[in-house]
């Protein structure tokens, strides 16, 4: 009897990794594995994964309890934490992630108001403290000798660890089990492949490699080849207006969703001043990668899917808008009311050489509208930094006010109705994304009737940052019958530009956040330099770059982008020496 019950436990701990990836994938996304189409080489990688993860904590403990607890978990973080993550961003768990830091502990609480999450922590840590006991009881077995846990431990490394520091050999193995990773979908990605495979997966990011051809005689060249249109760029105009750049947490123009009747227009005054189209490389989150773009003049289009160049690439100074400007005499600015340390920001603009960052640890007299700081109160800093000076001023002002999740009964006024088919749960998520866009839209009025007030030109460049996350798998935009299939649709966003005195405030009719870079350059008669010198001798091509999106760059012009960001990101800087 005693050897039946061993042999049972074996069997259990040997098939333990399969059922564990099975429900991490249930979990995670609300489904497992489609085994009428999937690859079958997606389940023994995974489960050569998830057994990996076994094998280590069998070698980090002693005793065979301790380590299936531990393993347990593991599953339980991984799986809640990809739940999660899909669910407010529709986006897994990344190893990027692991960069964040405190920056994630800073939404963790806010997800756990407006989520089922404290239910199905309490639920999960009740089940792994009972489990603990029953675990304690009948698994005494333990591995004695060290040696055979070292190596259970080295083993388990170089599974888990294989697209890091071998990453060829990781991809021939994908290539030969036919299974693909595309660049546009993460969450598809985890969806087809095992959410553990997913995560791995990215560890071949984490070190970047160098680009061929990458050396200082290509750098020169290039920038060689650049041809300035200085006509565009009259810096002898006396004239050195402010610049008010507002990046507006996920303003768009929700009157896109036909399927909804409002009783009024709920963004009129943003409407009024619409002169471009901003192409986001983002949807409903990663604002710091649209603004690492738009402050840059660099390209996401070339990194690593799903990475997060101010947590992970940004080390150095790097030439940006606000050197730019503050080589021209400006007083630089940026003002984000939330915490100066997430996403990294308060080193990233040390090294983009910004003047003074405003940020939520030294701002006072706020209000909040919802669970951030309000537009409102966002306007008026935005105001007392104008007003604090005589020196032309860049000011770069990132939003908070209408971050996801939009629970319901956010904002305590409903001024727009609507009519639509919706559920009532999807009515009260729409209802509080729209109060805050129309809160968004007066704060826009209230800034233009101010800067009236003032004769010092200046101009406003309003845009959203990314459409809003609005329901779990794009819900409300599916029963809004808005097509999802079309990326330029779901990165579109309006730019609205405005300004006290006469000036040209023509834009193209779509661009990218680099692109963008370069219009404000041009409304503030600054030549632009180093690597926006070379996005200028590519605007007449396209203003566009999105990795979702295609584009009618050449293979030449990409490479050079490329060299250029690779140069000035992570090589030597050839091209400011």
């Amino acid at each position: 009897m005693k050897k039946i019950f061993s042999i049972s436990l074996t069997i259990f701990q040997i098939f333990l990794p399969f059922v564990l990836s099975y429900l991490s994938q249930r979990l995670s996304i609300g489904r497992g594995y489609e085994f009428k189409i999937i690859n079958p080489w997606v389940l023994v990688l995974n489960f050569i994964l998830w057994s990996a993860v076994f094998v280590l904590f069998l070698g980090i403990f002693k005793k065979n309890y301790q380590a299936i607890f531990f393993y347990l978990l593991f599953f339980t973080i991984f799986s809640i934490a990809n739940r999660y993550k899909i669910k407010v961003l529709n986006l897994p768990l990344k190893i990027n992630d692991l960069t964040w830091g405190k920056q994630l502990l800073g939404f963790v609480p806010l997800i756990i108001k407006h989520t089922n999450l404290k239910k199905e922590l309490i639920a999960s840590f009740g089940a792994l403290f009972v489990s603990f006991f029953f675990l304690k009881h009948f698994f005494k077995f333990q591995i004695k000798r060290k040696l055979i846990r070292i190596l259970f431990i080295l083993v388990s490394f170089y599974i888990l660890l294989l697209p890091y520091f071998n990453p060829k050999l990781f991809d021939q193995i994908l290539s030969k089990t036919n299974i693909l990773f595309h660049a546009w979908d993460a969450a598809e990605n985890c969806r087809n492949n095992g959410m553990l495979l997913c995560f791995v997966h990215d560890e071949k990011y984490l070190i970047f490699p160098e680009p061929i051809n990458y050396n200082q005689a290509k750098i020169n060249q290039i920038y060689s080849d650049v041809k300035k249109e200085a006509s565009e760029y009259n810096e002898d105009n006396k004239v050195k207006p402010n610049i008010i750049v507002i990046m507006s947490e996920s303003f768009w123009d929700a009157v896109q969703f036909s399927e909804t009747k409002y009783s009024k227009d709920p963004i009129k005054n943003v409407r009024s001043d619409i002169k471009s189209s901003f192409i986001s490389p983002a949807f409903g989150g990663e604002t710091a990668n649209v603004e690492f773009e738009l402050l840059t003049g660099f390209s996401n289009y070339f990194l690593p899917t799903n990475s997060y160049p101010y947590t992970q690439y940004i080390k150095k100074n790097i030439p940006s808008l606000f050197s730019l400007f503050k080589e021209k005499g400006y007083f630089t600015t940026a003002i984000h009311p939330y915490s100066q340390w997430f996403y990294n920001r308060d080193n990233v603009y040390r090294y983009f050489d910004v003047d003074k960052f405003t940020n939520l640890s030294n701002m006072s007299n706020y209000q909040n509208a919802g669970p951030f700081v309000s537009d409102k109160s966002f306007t008026k800093e935005v105001l007392n930094q104008l007003n604090s000076t005589d020196k032309s001023q860049f000011i770069f002002a990132l939003s908070i006010q209408n971050h996801a999740p939009y629970e319901a009964n956010r904002f305590p006024e409903h001024p727009i109705t609507f009519q639509n088919s919706l559920n009532s749960a999807d009515q009260s998520t729409l209802q509080s994304y729209i109060d805050g866009i129309n809160l968004s839209d007066q704060s826009y009025s209230t800034l233009k009737t101010e800067l009236n007030k003032i004769k010092k030109p200046t101009i406003i460049i309003f845009f959203g940052d990314h459409l809003p996350f609005l329901g779990g798998d794009f819900d409300i935009y599916k029963k809004e019958n808005y097509n999802i299939s079309d990326e330029t649709k779901m990165h579109t966003t309006p730019i609205s530009i405005w300004s006290n005195f006469k000036t040209n405030l023509n834009l193209p009719k779509e661009l990218s956040p680099s692109f963008l870079s370069l219009e404000i350059l041009k409304m503030a008669n600054i030549t632009p330099n180093y690597q926006f010198a070379f996005l200028n001798s590519l605007k007449e091509t396209n203003t566009v770059l999105n990795q979702k999106i295609s584009t009618n760059f050449t293979g030449d012009q990409l490479k050079n982008y490329e060299l250029i960001q690779y140069d000035l990101i992570f090589g030597k800087q050839y091209g400011i020496k």
